[in-house]
């Protein structure tokens, strides 16, 4: 009797032992970051439909530690986040492509806004119009005579198909007084890389116009037999949507003579 009284306090004791054990570890996956010691994150999506998971994951590692979902507005707000560095992952619908992730990090007591993401339907073309600022130096072949063109306004457009840019275009102006150099570029465009312009089966186009008083006096392009310039991706950042590079080209006349090298050009600009 006393060995039966022994061995069933024994299955007792690691009964209680496994339940405890149990339980603190439930305890444990349970915890959540106060809210003084907290973070959080909100975003908004357009269209509101266009996004059906948000999820972020310490950087460095494949595992969802927060997640969230838009509501009918499109708004997003994940709250409780412990401090740290994170990426934000988007899970779309079939008719939409996932906006790139994001990096961020999330602090104590403090809000990250994303602000809007646009969120782009799939196996569709989408422009987008850029602005910016670019510079360079043009040369006149005949003359010698130079000029340096900095801070030129700068437009254009970058096209996306299924969140894949397929085409880049800018256009540069320079006003100095009544005179005004423009310089347009565009190229089929991939990413990060070099382009080249000129009269080549799949390659970009430079060209170069001056007026003075409204009135053209110089109009130069790369439509000639061979390459005649580049046009260099530095830098693209899809989550900031920025794009920066270099330029260089040279210019003909309608005689097809050449008659002006446009060297170190620069462009930054945002969409």
């Amino acid at each position: 009797m006393l060995h039966y009284l022994r061995a069933r306090s024994s299955s007792l004791l690691v009964a209680s032992l496994l339940l405890f054990s149990a339980l603190s570890c439930k305890k444990k996956e349970e915890t959540v970051v106060p809210e003084d010691l907290s973070g959080s994150l909100d975003a908004t999506f357009s269209p509101a439909d266009g996004i059906s998971l948000v999820s972020l994951s310490a950087q460095g590692s494949p595992n969802s530690v927060a997640s969230g979902q838009p509501d009918a507005t499109g708004y997003m707000k994940i709250t409780r986040l412990e401090p740290g560095n994170y990426v934000v992952k988007f899970s779309t619908l079939s008719a939409y492509n996932a906006p790139s992730p994001r990096n961020v990090t999330i602090t104590a007591k403090t809000n990250t806004a994303l602000g809007t993401i646009q969120v782009d339907k799939a196996n569709t073309s989408v422009p987008y119009t850029s602005q910016g600022t670019a510079g360079w130096t043009s040369t006149i072949t005949a003359t010698g005579a130079t000029t340096t063109a900095t801070s030129a306004t700068t437009t254009g457009s970058i096209n996306f198909y299924n969140g894949t840019p397929t085409s880049l275009s800018l256009t540069a102006i320079y006003q100095s007084g009544t005179t005004a150099e423009t310089v347009q570029l565009y190229t089929p465009y991939a990413g990060v890389g070099q382009y080249t312009l000129g009269a080549v089966t799949g390659a970009g186009l430079g060209s170069y116009l001056r007026t003075a008083g409204g009135a053209t006096t110089n109009s130069y392009s790369t439509v000639v037999s061979g390459p005649q310039g580049t046009l260099t991706v530095t830098a693209h950042d899809l989550a900031k949507r920025t794009i920066t590079g270099t330029f260089g080209f040279n210019g003909y006349d309608n005689r097809n003579v050449r008659s002006i090298t446009v060297t170190n050009g620069t462009f930054s600009v945002s969409y």
